[in-house]
């Protein structure tokens, strides 16, 4: 099925002052296959949102270079967009006192789709996330509105889908749902390649077909959890015990 998400030496600088800057992304080597999930997991600062926001296009590389189904997000910018769904996981992207239906509908002409198109995508998502597009944003749980927001990454059938702590304000109940959605619907059936930011091991053992570990914006380790292990030096243990592993102060 080919690579869907590669990048080589990927690496975001942010100057603080004149004398003064913060590596955010450094130096990330990744490929991913068509059709399966990357998790990346790190703790909070680790750079994995600004690693998001470099394949998404919204933020230039200081340098190095990414690419999406072989088209650098840079040089290719909007060809490669129209193949990316997006979700940073911020629910006040939307528009609180309209339903979710509107919402969609609203998202769904910025895409260029026809109504047609657009009811139709939008029912069709409505009824495999389980939304109530009738009812208001507002009035929707924290569950509800991540699902609206999956559902509008998902309103072009992008290729690559990029999901940014998509269960981080879920109950338990309602994470688990997503994840099941998001691996076996997205995934395994839908053949989407999905990038996915979590600090949440659990969740990225359940998802991951690979795990990138990642810290002060270097990856650690990358791939099957045997492979993880093997970067780690040890011949057992959990993901927790890799992860405490890659990710010491003198690594």
């Amino acid at each position: 099925m080919g690579i869907a998400v590669e990048t080589h030496n990927l690496t975001k600088v942010f100057k603080k002052s004149r004398n003064s800057e913060t590596v955010a992304v450094d130096g990330v080597s990744l490929s991913v296959q068509a059709g399966s999930v990357l998790a990346i997991l790190g703790p909070n600062g680790a750079g994995k949102t600004t690693l998001i926001r470099l394949l998404a296009g919204l933020a230039l590389p200081s340098a190095g270079d990414a690419k999406i189904c072989g088209l650098d997000v840079v040089q290719g910018e909007a060809r490669a967009k129209g193949l990316v769904g997006l979700s940073l996981g911020d629910d006040r992207s939307l528009y609180a006192r309209l339903s979710g239906r509107r919402n969609l509908e609203f998202f769904s002409a910025l895409h260029g789709l026809s109504r047609h198109e657009a009811r139709q995508h939008i029912d069709e998502l409505g009824n495999v996330l389980e939304i109530p597009l009738d009812q208001s944003v507002q009035a929707s749980s924290s569950g509800i509105r991540q699902r609206i927001l999956i559902a509008r990454a998902l309103l072009h059938d992008p290729a690559v889908l990029l999901l940014d702590e998509p269960t981080k304000s879920l109950d338990p109940a309602s994470a688990q749902g997503l994840r099941g959605f998001i691996r076996e619907r997205l995934a395994r059936h839908l053949g989407k390649t999905v990038v996915i930011a979590t600090h949440n091991l659990a969740e990225a053992e359940s998802l991951g077909d690979q795990i990138a570990i990642m810290k002060e914006g270097r990856i650690r380790g990358c791939g099957s959890l045997d492979t993880l292990r093997g970067t780690a030096g040890l011949a057992t243990g959990t993901l927790e015990d890799v992860f405490h592993q890659l990710t010491k102060e003198r690594q």
